[in-house]
């Protein structure tokens, strides 16, 4: 499970990392993520998952200062 988790984030923190430009302070930024090989096969228990998408709602709070990111 931790494999997962770690994995999982990794993958998001890139994505929200490439989508940073439009995040915007009190707003929600939906985006759909393409999951890697090896975070479905965790899911899938050894087994490639047919779920190769997920959609990923990054919420950002209204005195984000984009600058100290």
């Amino acid at each position: 499970m931790t494999r997962l988790l770690a994995t999982l984030l990794a993958s998001l923190v890139t994505t929200a990392s490439a989508a940073a430009s439009g995040l915007a302070p009190g707003g929600y930024t939906e985006f759909d993520v393409e999951l890697p090989a090896d975070l479905r096969r965790i899911a899938g228990r050894g087994e490639l998952s047919p779920v190769s998408r997920a959609l990923v709602t990054v919420a950002v709070p209204a005195d984000f200062d984009m600058a100290r990111a």
